[in-house]
């Protein structure tokens, strides 16, 4: 049963492998260019100051979100596992009910709002485009972040939890000694899916027009620069 559970890890991870091969092959091996001028290379791309800002931008982006839906997604958790209220379930609804939202939707919603005079007139169309890009990835990846951590809190001891108040432990050192060690890896678990989803998404940078890394491939593929796009997608 191990084995099969193995060999289909090695199946799904492999699939999710394929791309990074079909970009090393034009890496490699790039196609020739229709009108005959010379393909970029990796090192032009990496030292051009628009792809160095195109990955600020992306991995600014990423920690944001990741930081955001990490810290909302800890608080429901606790909400929900530590405190007893009428609509309780209600809560729990209505925080995943993002995951049925298509995030270049939430995006585009978001972005309408801010752009009624919300701003001062000092802020630039960047910083319009990724505060609603922030606001719209935080909202869609909090589910994830929320179940992850809830698992976690659900697994602490109640009964350790008592004694440790009948003992005369702090609040701080029950989370410090009890609460903590449960869900340190939950948390960075929890960072890392939304960081990833965040510099993997395209349709809220694509919505709001938020140059990032995934929006400028996209524009070299839709313009058959396969060249560009595989140095761009590694």
């Amino acid at each position: 049963m191990e084995r099969s559970f193995l060999v289909l890890a090695w199946i799904f991870g492999g699939l999710a492998l394929l791309p990074v091969v079909g970009l090393a092959y034009i890496i490699i091996a790039p196609p020739p260019d229709p009108f005959g001028t010379p393909g970029p290379h990796i090192l032009d791309l990496m030292r051009s100051p628009i792809y160095l800002q195109l990955a600020q931008t992306t991995a600014v982006l990423g920690a944001v979100v990741a930081s955001g839906s990490t810290i909302l997604g800890a608080l429901f958790a606790w909400v929900e596992t530590r405190f007893e209220f009428y609509g309780k379930k209600w809560l729990l609804l209505m925080s995943l009910l993002p995951l049925a939202v298509p995030s270049y939707i939430m995006a585009a919603t978001i972005g309408d709002l801010f752009g009624k005079n919300l701003f001062p007139e000092f802020i630039n169309q960047f910083s319009q485009g990724f505060v609603p890009a922030s606001i719209s990835l935080v909202v869609i990846t909090t589910p994830y972040t929320q179940l992850t951590i809830r698992a976690a809190l659900k697994s602490c001891s109640a009964a350790e939890e008592e004694a440790s108040i009948l003992l005369g432990a702090t609040t701080m050192e029950r989370m410090r000694l009890l609460v903590w060690p449960q869900v340190k890896a939950p948390l960075s678990f929890s960072f890392l899916i939304a960081f990833l989803y965040a510099i993997s998404d395209f349709g809220a940078v694509a919505a709001l027009d938020l140059p990032v890394l995934t929006w400028r491939l996209y524009d070299a593929v839709r313009h058959q620069n396969l060249a560009t796009a595989g140095l761009l997608g590694s």
